[in-house]
């Protein structure tokens, strides 16, 4: 009893059925763990490469240029993702023709995600050790904590500053309300 194309029965649609959720459950599964370990090993070899850098077209430039492309890669990636709203996740990503369903892959808002992610990691070769470029190897670790604790105070100040602006509160009080919730100053 081979299945034939015509055959309609219970058992069939269950199969393709699935086959359709195994390989929805594929996709998000390394939709999940995919984008982790791109990044780790881009983390991993951004070191060397940005150091073979910085040798051959100086460590300002080098710097730079990774932090441009940590930046503005992953938003061009993210940008490009709201342009096709159809794309959906691994729920659209069926099909009988291989090479549309790569495209649906590669296109995926999970693929185009973990892309993104995994080019965020580039500035592991720029901002976050920038430090050891302004500092003695003894401060170092105390100029990237100094900066990790102004870039959470600005952040949080920030983030109340901009809520209440959103709100419609757009008198001089905005500021010293968006300061005293932030915890600055209090």
């Amino acid at each position: 009893w081979p299945p034939t194309s015509d055959d309609t029965s219970p058992s069939s649609s269950s199969s393709a059925i699935s086959s359709t959720v195994a390989t929805a459950a594929s996709v998000a599964a390394s939709s999940l763990i995919l984008p982790q370990l791109t990044q780790a090993l881009v983390g991993l070899s951004i070191g060397a490469t940005a150091d073979q850098l910085s040798s051959r077209i100086g460590t300002r430039f080098t710097r730079r240029a990774l932090q441009i492309l940590s930046g503005t890669g992953p938003a061009l990636i993210l940008w490009f993702s709201t342009l096709h709203l159809d794309i959906g996740g691994a729920e659209n990503i069926t099909g009988d023709n291989d090479m549309m369903m790569n495209e649906k892959v590669l296109t995926s808002a999970p693929s185009l995600f973990g892309a993104a992610q995994t080019l965020s990691a580039l500035s592991l070769g720029a901002v976050s050790v920038s430090h050891l470029d302004i500092a003695t190897p003894s401060t170092a670790g105390a100029v990237y904590a100094l900066g990790n604790v102004a870039a959470a105070a600005s952040g949080s100040v920030m983030v109340n500053l901009f809520g209440k602006w959103l709100e419609g509160g757009d008198d001089g009080s905005v500021m010293k309300e968006a300061f005293d919730e932030g915890g600055v100053g209090a």
